[in-house]
């Protein structure tokens, strides 16, 4: 009884980890960078949504209010994430400039300092599309990430219109700058 009880937890937490929402799954598929590697990520991969290489860990995970990441510095001198060439890019081939928890929301547009992260340390962080950012009677709004994702059918039924979405993640270590692309799936 008890092992059941454990097997059945650790598939609570695996579905819990691949999932943000109940009618979709969102996973890490593949990374790719400017070095021209290319990595498959296994469904093994998925509670955490994690990629590892010789310089950098990353976990994602994803919510209503941005895409969340733990970036780990696996090399023995600083390396920096370089904001100002991130991106976001849906399937529809729509880019949107990318912000961060570490500025000011106000300040989406402006030019946005590296992230320095030293040796064997991480930077939590969290990144907005800044196209998602507006002011309103001196409020600050934040669009949901996924409403611009849905489209509404007759009768008051939705269906998610993207299927696949991907995360320009620039990270230059000493003069060295890799270009990271996640690619993220999307399943209904």
């Amino acid at each position: 009884m008890r092992k059941l009880a454990i097997i059945s937890l650790i598939m609570a937490v695996f579905a819990a980890g691949c999932s943000n929402a109940s009618t979709y799954k969102i996973s890490l598929k593949e990374v790719s960078t400017s070095t021209g590697e290319t990595k498959q990520i296994l469904a093994s991969n998925c509670p955490d949504m994690a990629f590892s290489d010789s310089s950098i860990s990353i976990q994602w995970s994803l919510d209503s209010n941005g895409f969340d990441l733990v970036l780990k510095n696996l090399t023995a001198a600083p390396v920096s994430v370089i904001w100002d060439a991130a991106s976001l890019v849906d399937d529809r081939g729509e880019t949107y400039k990318i912000t961060h928890k570490s500025i000011a929301y106000y300040e989406e547009n402006k030019a946005q300092t590296p992230s320095i992260i030293p040796p064997g340390t991480s930077l939590t962080d969290t990144i907005y599309p800044s196209d998602f950012v507006s002011w309103k009677d001196n409020e600050l709004r934040l669009k949901p990430i996924y409403s611009s994702w849905w489209t509404r059918k007759p009768l008051g039924t939705y269906t998610f219109e993207v299927k696949s979405f991907q995360v320009l993640l620039p990270v230059q270590m000493g003069d060295i700058r890799t270009d990271y692309l996640f690619i993220f799936d999307v399943q209904l």
